[in-house]
């Protein structure tokens, strides 16, 4: 007389199987999520440049005197990009030794991984020709948190997501 109800093996079986079910769902979960993460943080990258390009358009390529009204001008244009142009405040972070380049912050906004976004902005009349005078670079750090700002010329942007408005 056969016991109804499972045998050990088709318990087992059936606990292999929804394991393998449970472990894909995560994988493909953890995807999405990934993916999601990169679209949002493009989206905002996309809505920075085109603030930074209507200001282009208005006021033409953002390049400051290399003299003691650096300040005063970058301030001036920081005002102008947060009240007209930016859907997000953006504050002074650093400014490069000889003033041909500054870094701005997002205020308040981070990306999907919790850093601030980064402008970098070339600021100089272009007498050196190492870059482009006016060229602004907005970019993520990415998951890591680490810039690869330094490898961006080489085509090498790592895990950073990065948007470049080109002076008109």
């Amino acid at each position: 007389m056969r016991k109804k109800g499972f045998t050990l093996i088709e318990i087992m079986t059936v606990m292999l199987v929804v394991g393998i079910l449970f472990a894909a769902g995560i994988v493909t979960y953890s995807t999405v999520w990934r993916n999601h993460q990169t679209d949002t943080a493009e989206t905002e990258l996309r809505d920075i440049s085109g603030g930074i390009s209507n200001y282009l358009i208005d006021y033409g390529n953002i390049i400051l005197p290399n003299d003691t009204n650096f300040e005063t001008a970058l301030n001036e244009t920081i005002d102008t990009l947060n009240k007209q142009y930016l859907n997000y405040e953006i504050e002074k972070s650093d400014i490069a030794a000889d003033k041909k380049s500054v870094r701005l912050v997002t205020r308040h906004k981070t990306d999907p991984w919790k850093n601030k976004y980064n402008l970098y902005i070339y600021t100089y009349n272009g007498d050196d020709k190492t870059s482009i005078p006016g060229l602004v670079i907005i970019s993520s750090n990415g998951v890591d948190g680490v810039s690869s700002k330094a490898t961006y010329k080489d085509g090498n942007y790592g895990d950073d997501i990065a948007a470049v408005v080109e002076p008109k």
